[in-house]
């Protein structure tokens, strides 16, 4: 009930405890109202009494309304007016509700009856503005409530960022408890990765942690675990310390599988102590995986820079036409005249080599229109055939390198089973091009940064492709004496190797779902594949040879294990559905025919590539944690951060980047006045 109610004139005055009727003041005091033992003169016939009772409130007679419980005065001078008119708000309030009854949203989202809650708009808007990254002073706006209440919903009220911020960490709580079940009560390991970030506002460091998994339904998920202030020294054990805290926090300790970590030597010390502490299986021979996108970018970087004369003039190019709006005018008026479409450049960023290679991508077409832009500026520098061809050529050669990149940086898919695909179509560039003449020294040194982290690839990296049922065993047997004989090194080890790592954790996974220890004999033979495409052509071709070589000592011992690598997956399908065979939605039609492998391939597959999922969490957090908000408090900033994640699961939204930008090549913007 409000604490005010209203004259006759609509205006508020304090309201008192309703009472039961007492003996009223004397009739010369209280103008127009009986005196005790005195009827009204007057019979009430207005048709408003119907939704109004009067009662007596500290001695005086007041309308009070049937529906709001509001009072109002109600002498006999005053008239109703003042009542019929709050009659009419509720109408009208009543007839906006009975409009939205029935909510029909286009293409069938929803269709049901809409019912106005506060409680609930005001957790929806909790959750827009934690996915959208907004501010919560958004909802102290006079100018948001306006708009609402005109536009949207007349009952809207606003509510304090104080509340906001408790609702949202309300809710982000009951999440959080959610995910922990749900982790806790999943059968499959979980993958994590882990990175630290030092944000560019306020001398705050932050160390994130995600998890990933395969559901019951065969998806892969990825969550933020953790989002944590991390104070100095960043040493392997504070590293480890965070990492078994949130593990046991989740309830997941005993159900890691791998760490994906970048190259910093500090991780591979946290490695070895979460080795004594997590207990992973086969003695933590899988639990480390390096960052794939962070050595390939390690790799190009160093072989880039034998070209930066020629990539620094097209970055100084880009750079000057996009410095100025007029400028960006007359190059638009020169593409119109040359008869090309008029395009805005993206600058590089230097640090990170696939924005550089965007950049030469894009710019190539339109290297002669640059040239004549450039050329006769006095710029010290020109753009002559020769760096546009030396760029043409790093670009060709690069683009298996960007392709890399972008399919190990998935969320949603497996990236571990394709890690060994993408390594031997590096090496065979690495083969191709190793004596050409630009290319020769920047292939010299981008061969040796990458030997420097595989010089062996990781025993992971080699099983996973196992699982891949394109590939199978003999597959991966078939591309590490490719990539070897591209590398120039020598294959048995490894895969004398992977060989043993697969019959040794198929022996704990059969243990662990079948009760009994299997043993496995070590020389199984596959069938040969006459059909598929790509990469799975390369390997079918070399099956006959491969298959008839170890034919003469395959295994007696019928095992799952044998029946699976011996399945020929090729004869069912043809060249179009191999190249695009989801391999979650095929392990998850055989999981009952192969209930051992498919368990081992359910944790496999779920093991990340890189530590892409980290790095998008800190690019969220450079968007929260800016100037206007650099002193959010760390607990805050993982709030947000953990709580946004979640949201965008839900939607199979995480690997939008969270923001959704447009961009055109009209766009005039960032730009300054000569």
């Amino acid at each position: 009930m409000s604490s005010f109610e209203e004259s006759q004139f609509g205006i508020p005055v304090s309201e008192g405890e309703e009472t039961n009727p007492q003996p009223p003041v004397p009739s010369s005091s209280r103008t127009g109202e009986p005196s005790e033992g005195q009827t009204s003169s007057r019979k009430r016939t207005s048709t408003v009494w119907n939704e109004f009772d009067r009662v007596m409130v500290e001695g005086v007679w007041k309308a009070k309304c049937k529906k709001c419980a509001k009072l109002y005065s109600c002498s006999s001078s005053g008239g109703t007016g003042h009542l019929k008119r709050h009659q009419e708000s509720h109408r009208m309030h009543d007839s906006h509700a009975q409009t939205q009854s029935t909510l029909n949203i286009q293409g069938g989202l929803l269709v049901g009856n809409f019912a106005y809650n506060h409680e609930n708009q005001r957790k929806a808007l909790v959750k827009w503005i934690v996915k959208d990254e907004l501010p919560f002073s958004l909802c102290e706006s006079f100018n948001f409530e306006e708009y609402v209440q005109l536009n949207l919903q007349p009952a809207y009220k606003r509510t304090s960022r104080r509340t906001f911020r408790r609702v949202a960490m309300t809710n982000f709580l009951a999440m959080r408890q959610s995910l922990i079940e749900t982790l806790s009560t999943l059968n499959v390991k979980i993958s994590l990765t882990s990175d630290i970030w030092s944000a560019s506002v306020g001398s705050n460091c932050f160390i994130a942690i995600t998890a990933h998994y395969i559901d019951n339904d065969w998806q892969l998920n990825k969550r933020i675990l953790a989002f944590r202030a991390f104070d100095f020294p960043h040493s392997g054990q504070q590293i480890s310390n965070i990492i078994y805290q949130t593990a046991c926090s989740y309830n997941i300790n005993d159900k890691i599988m791998s760490i994906t970590f970048d190259n910093a030597s500090n991780n591979n010390s946290a490695v070895a102590l979460l080795k004594d502490s997590l207990h992973p299986m086969l003695d933590g021979n899988l639990l480390h995986i390096r960052c794939a996108c962070h050595i390939l970018n390690l790799s190009v970087q160093a072989g880039m820079g034998m070209i930066q004369d020629v990539i620094s003039k097209i970055r100084n190019a880009v750079s000057f036409i996009h410095a100025s709006r007029s400028r960006l005018q007359e190059f638009k008026e020169l593409c119109i005249n040359h008869g090309k479409r008029f395009k805005k450049f993206k600058l590089d960023v230097i640090t990170r080599w696939n924005s550089t290679y965007s950049m030469i991508h894009d710019a190539y077409p339109y290297k002669n229109l640059l040239s004549a832009y450039i050329n006769d500026r006095g710029l010290g520098f020109t753009l002559t055939e020769t760096d546009w061809n030396k760029g043409k050529i790093l670009e060709d050669f690069l683009l298996s390198f960007y392709n890399a990149t972008n399919v190990l940086s998935g969320i949603y898919y497996p990236t571990s089973c394709s890690f060994l695909q993408q390594a031997y179509i590096i090496s065979q560039k690495f083969a191709e091009h190793r004596y050409d003449d630009v290319l020769m020294p920047i292939i010299d040194l981008m061969e040796s940064k990458w030997n420097e982290y595989w010089d062996k690839i990781c025993p992971m990296h080699n099983l996973a492709a196992v699982f891949d049922p394109r590939v199978k065993l003999n597959g991966v047997l078939i591309l590490l004496d490719a990539y070897s004989e591209n590398m120039n090194q020598d294959s048995e080890s490894a895969k004398d190797e992977v060989k043993q790592l697969l019959y040794d954790i198929y022996a704990i996974y059969d243990e662990k779902i079948r009760g009994s220890r299997t043993q496995i004999q070590t020389s199984i033979s596959s069938s040969s594949s006459s059909r598929s495409s790509s990469i799975f052509s390369f390997i079918a071709q070399r099956r006959h040879t491969h298959a008839s070589s170890s034919s003469s000592s395959s295994s007696s011992l019928s095992s799952e294990l044998e029946f699976y690598l011996r399945n020929d997956l090729h004869s069912a399908y043809d060249e179009n559905q191999i190249e695009n065979l989801d391999v979650l939605s095929w392990w998850k039609s055989v999981r009952n025919q192969y209930p051992v492998m498919s368990a081992i391939a359910r944790d496999i597959l779920a093991v990340p590539m890189s530590t892409v999922a980290s790095e998008s969490a800190f690019s969220a957090g450079r968007r929260v944690l800016d100037e206007k908000r650099s002193r959010m408090t760390g607990e805050m900033v993982e709030m947000l951060l953990c709580f946004k994640d979640w949201l965008d699961a839900e939607a199979r939204l995480q690997d939008k980047g969270g923001h959704n930008t447009t961009s055109s090549d009209d766009d005039d913007t960032n730009t300054t006045e000569d």
